[in-house]
């Protein structure tokens, strides 16, 4: 039995579904009709979406500062932020995507959440500034994907500039093709077994 869908968020996906019996059981396989398909969209444009709202939130509260007389950030570079929150939202959407792949119960993304994205905030300049962290943990944290947006971001609305942020781009800009390119690879051969 054969049936297409449809899925539009951002872009139009076609994938057809053929439910195989084997015995008792129903196996389901999805693919994409062209083997160029953006598997990943859908989850990234949401994450995308998410960052960019959640951004320009944070933003709002700024602006409503700003009309009391507390202006704690300057208001003309704070306004680029939506931009960087949709960039940032894309790299964890696709990282999400990855880490998805990989996932065969619901349960295991307990592991995701408390091993990877948790300690993410102590090692990536949020909670701690980089500066006091150990020399090694220092390099450790250049790594680690929240340090590079979140420096970005912090130079951005305090208006100090340097040549770092644009390897934090590249990193970001980077880490999003990387990601998403082994996403849509892991999605590929998941969905086809």
């Amino acid at each position: 039995m054969t049936r297409s869908a449809r899925l539009l968020v951002g872009s139009t996906i076609a994938f057809r579904t053929k439910v195989h019996r084997r015995g008792r059981k129903l196996k389901i396989r999805r693919h994409c009709p062209d083997k160029g398909c953006p598997l990943s969209a859908p989850r990234s444009n949401r994450a995308s979406t998410k960052g960019i709202f959640f951004t320009f939130a944070v933003l709002v509260v700024f602006l409503i500062l700003a009309a009391f007389g507390y202006r704690v950030i300057p208001l003309t570079q704070a306004l680029l932020t939506p931009l960087f929150g949709f960039l940032v939202g894309l790299m964890f959407g696709t990282m999400s995507m990855f880490v998805t792949s990989f996932v065969k119960v619901i349960n295991h993304f307990n592991f995701y959440f408390t091993g990877l994205l948790s300690p993410m905030f102590f090692f990536s300049g949020v909670v701690f500034p980089l500066s006091q962290l150990p020399r090694g943990l220092q390099w450790f944290a250049e790594l680690v994907p929240l340090t590079h947006p979140t420096r970005l971001v912090r130079g951005l609305c305090a208006g100090r500039y340097d040549w770092i942020m644009l390897a934090d781009l590249a990193y970001i800009l980077g880490f999003i093709a990387v990601m998403g390119l082994l996403a849509v690879r892991r999605l590929q051969k998941r969905m086809i077994r």
